[in-house]
């Protein structure tokens, strides 16, 4: 099993499925609004009516959605090429839900100028990183939900979706 396909597991767990809200549809985390260039928009409308976090048995459906994340965000962060597995997934969850301000906080993590753009250098500085990164992400990432969740009403759901994958990784 590759890295992205590691991280794609818990990143799928915590997204769950079918979600229609004034924002329009979410399915697996891939938002409809955001995500225009995902194939299979058709066929998840097809489904419909559908139950808040219905998944769909469709294989093919399926296949897309997680071509899709490796295509748009694990690449991007080149999670197949970490040493460390379980610091990979747990980024790639962060990423997935902070994008550049979770890899900021990875640069700064491990010395590397932060510009919210991960390249070569931050992926050469994380994997030579000697300190216990898994948990110094996991720091760093409630740090910056407690940051900037004062009074946004998701800040329950982000730390217990930091905190559930910590708990998961370090079992």
């Amino acid at each position: 099993m590759t890295n992205s396909e590691f991280a794609l597991q818990y990143i799928l767990l915590a997204e769950g499925g079918f979600l229609q809200d004034v924002d329009g549809i979410t399915y697996e985390g891939l938002c409809e609004k955001d995500c225009l260039d995902f194939p299979m928009w058709d066929t998840v409308k097809a489904a419909m009516p559908l139950k808040r976090g219905e998944i769909i048995p469709n294989p093919a459906l399926s296949a897309a959605v997680d071509a899709y994340y490796e295509k748009t965000r694990l690449n991007h962060i080149m999670c197949d090429e970490w040493v460390n597995r379980n610091a990979s997934a747990y980024f790639a969850d962060w990423f997935v839900n902070a994008g550049g301000w979770a890899t900021k906080h990875l640069q700064e993590i491990v010395g590397v100028t932060p510009d919210k753009a991960f390249g070569p250098g931050t992926l050469a500085a994380t994997n030579a990183y000697q300190g216990d990164l898994l948990t110094d992400l996991y720091n760093a990432r409630v740090a910056y939900y407690n940051a900037i969740g004062v009074d946004n009403p998701n800040l329950q759901g982000w730390l217990n979706r930091a905190n559930k994958l910590y708990a998961d990784l370090t079992a």
